[in-house]
């Protein structure tokens, strides 16, 4: 997952002034991949940016309340709160079995500093699209809104990347569990 957010330049903010419609296409697995370069993201874009400016960043104690107490039957375990340079984050582990532990990372993306996150990470990872024989990432539908998925092929990690909350960079992640239970996770945990 850490290759999936370099820090680029966000083309399309400055080239969206094209008619094309997104691309969006099935692969084998029945997963629906967007691709998010048109006009109509740019100004999705523009006023999300302009919504969360808004906002005012959520507390530790609140960061803390929006990580499930379970997830999957696991109670949660290892949680993290921090808020730091105008931004609030939270994580904690839920240990599924034995041999599987997923993480939940929540980034609040409220106010100038959020704002930064939600373009750097969450906007350059939507236009990051690869596939190569170890991994794929790949922006799909998660809910009715665009996500992230990153899965290792052979099995040994999967990660689901999404906006929750219309405020919240989300990140669940697991190792050895497939993307199909990390997304089922991740439509049960409340985000």
């Amino acid at each position: 997952m850490k290759k999936i957010f370099p820090i680029v330049t966000i083309i399309l903010l400055t080239s969206c002034n094209n008619d094309n419609k997104v691309v969006v296409k099935d692969d084998s697995s029945g997963v629906t991949t967007i691709t998010p370069t048109t006009q109509d993201f740019g100004k999705e874009y523009q006023d999300n940016v302009e919504k969360l400016q808004k906002l005012t960043p959520y507390t530790s104690e609140e960061m803390k309340a929006l990580l499930p107490e379970t997830l999957g039957g696991a109670n949660r375990s290892n949680v993290s709160v921090t808020n730091l340079m105008g931004t609030s984050y939270a994580s904690a582990d839920y240990e599924i079995d034995e041999t599987t532990t997923v993480s939940l990372k929540i980034m609040d993306c409220a106010g100038e500093a959020g704002v930064g996150i939600y373009s750097l990470q969450f906007i350059a990872a939507l236009n990051l699209q690869q596939e190569d024989d170890d991994e794929i990432t790949r922006t799909v539908d998660f809910n009715g809104e665009k996500a992230v998925e990153h899965i290792e092929k052979n099995g040994s990690e999967a990660t689901l990347m999404w906006l929750a909350k219309g405020r919240l960079m989300a990140t669940l992640e697991g190792n050895g569990v497939t993307i199909e239970t990390i997304r089922d996770l991740a439509k049960s945990s409340g985000l």
